[in-house]
């Protein structure tokens, strides 16, 4: 097991406290919470499901992938290195961290952190899976425009990032609710065949943290049914 000694709130509190955010309203939808999660940790749909996005440049090359866990969680860094979880655990510490990629942050058991650049702004989104029944789940989001630090910049730079500031989380918001009804829709239409699937599935690499994260459930169920015996 693998593990860093940073909590995982440190991850994303400074963008947080620093963010000014827009809430996208809670969708209540009919679709089993598990595939809509696991759709998030692997990036081989991104092809088939979001052709016009970030599956436009075909499939993802694996040296371009690196999957830190931090058991019982995990990520995805876009050309990370085996260090980088730690280092930036400990820039967040200091409230010095400045993202160079896309990265990808699965909290078990049900949330999602990620952030992105959109022209020269960065920007964090956090989603959260909330399931109220067997074939019914409730999810909320929210993105963050978020004022990381980055390189000098000329005024003209400084000018132009300033104005584009200003209308540029509108677009981001319609971006996101396009992409996550992309993944909602896939998973409603897989939700009709799952009952048939008696057989754990064949990962590939860029699937692996599937297998973490039923690794850690199922992890989580024994020690709850240990504490509800004990209790007994």
């Amino acid at each position: 097991m693998r593990s860093i000694s940073a909590k995982p709130g440190q991850f994303c509190r400074r963008s947080v406290d620093l963010a000014f955010g827009r809430l996208s309203p809670p969708a209540s939808l009919k679709r089993i919470g598990e595939l809509l999660y696991e759709i998030t940790l692997e990036e081989y749909h991104a092809v088939a499901v979001h052709p016009t996005s970030f599956g436009k440049d075909g499939y993802l090359d694996p040296k371009e992938a690196y999957y830190p866990r931090f058991e019982p969680h995990s990520g995805f860094f876009h050309n990370g290195k085996p260090n980088d979880l730690s280092v930036m655990a400990n820039n967040c510490k200091d409230e010095d961290y400045r993202p160079d990629a896309y990265r990808v942050l699965n909290i078990f058991p049900n949330f999602l952190v990620n952030h992105y650049r959109v022209l020269y702004t960065w920007y964090v989104s956090i989603t959260q899976y909330i399931p109220v029944a067997f074939d019914s789940t409730v999810v909320r989001s929210w993105y963050y425009q978020v004022p990381f630090q980055g390189p000098k910049a000329s005024w003209f730079h400084l000018l132009f990032r300033r104005w584009t500031d200003l209308w540029l989380p509108f677009f981001v918001g319609i971006y996101l609710r396009r992409i996550t009804n992309e993944d909602h829709v896939i998973c409603e239409a897989m939700q009709m065949t799952a009952g048939s699937m008696i057989e754990e599935p064949l990962l590939g690499l860029e699937e692996q943290r599937i297998a973490w994260f039923r690794e850690a459930y199922w992890d989580a169920l024994a020690q709850l049914n240990g504490q509800e015996n004990s209790d007994a």
